[in-house]
């Protein structure tokens, strides 16, 4: 697995160079369908001009191709579930990134002392400072006796289905799980979305 990951990170580069390449994919849909109009018009002068049918139907294939892409950009970004009774979701997807962008910042963060922080550097030091402190420092343990647990419990695992826990995975059950998570969903820690895993499953699945 280690050497699937790394050949995934090594394929990054690639992508931007092909994603840089497409150019802007708002304004690709803007000029595809200010193409497709213009051709429309033209057809309205001479519809039975065999030349201007073909050029319509081109421009338009042209037109849901960029969509489609553009559709693909926002809903990986938004990190939701794609909206498929919605027709044109692109002014509402712009909103939720730049909600969700909002949403993550930290402006302003205050120390254990009580003191105000609000400056970038001063933020992330503190948040640096905290984690140091928790996670580097001795914690205190404390013993907990677990039968003061056992009421609140709802259900206590057999011995069979811990012992079910521990079985090794088939290769046929980690693809069913991959091919049955849908292809729009937001991509995992990697990078990558389902539908890459899916499309490039014969070759690594035999990794």
């Amino acid at each position: 697995m280690y050497v699937v990951t790394r050949k995934l990170h090594a394929l990054k580069p690639v992508f931007r160079r092909i994603r840089r390449n497409k150019g802007d994919l708002s304004l690709n849909v803007k000029l595809a369908a200010e193409f497709l109009c213009t051709s429309q018009n033209l057809l309205q002068l001479d519809r039975h001009n065999d030349l201007l049918i073909r050029l319509e139907q081109c421009c338009k294939l042209i037109f849901l191709k960029a969509t489609k892409l553009e559709q693909m950009m926002l809903q990986q970004r938004a990190k939701i579930q794609w909206l498929k009774e919605v027709i044109n979701a692109r002014e509402y997807f712009f909103r939720k990134v730049a909600t969700r962008r909002a949403s993550k910042r930290v402006f302003q963060i205050m120390d254990e002392e009580g003191r105000t922080h609000t400056s970038k550097e001063d933020v992330v030091n503190e948040f640096v400072s905290f984690y140091c402190r928790l996670l580097g420092g001795e914690r205190r343990r404390e013993f907990i006796d677990l039968r003061y647990l056992r009421p609140w419990v709802r259900h206590v695992i057999t011995q069979e289905e811990a012992s079910a826990l521990i079985q090794p995975v088939s290769r046929e059950e980690i693809k069913l799980a991959f091919f049955d998570i849908e292809e729009d969903k937001a991509p995992g820690p990697d990078g990558y979305s389902s539908g890459f895993y899916k499309a490039a499953w014969p070759i690594i699945g035999e990794r």
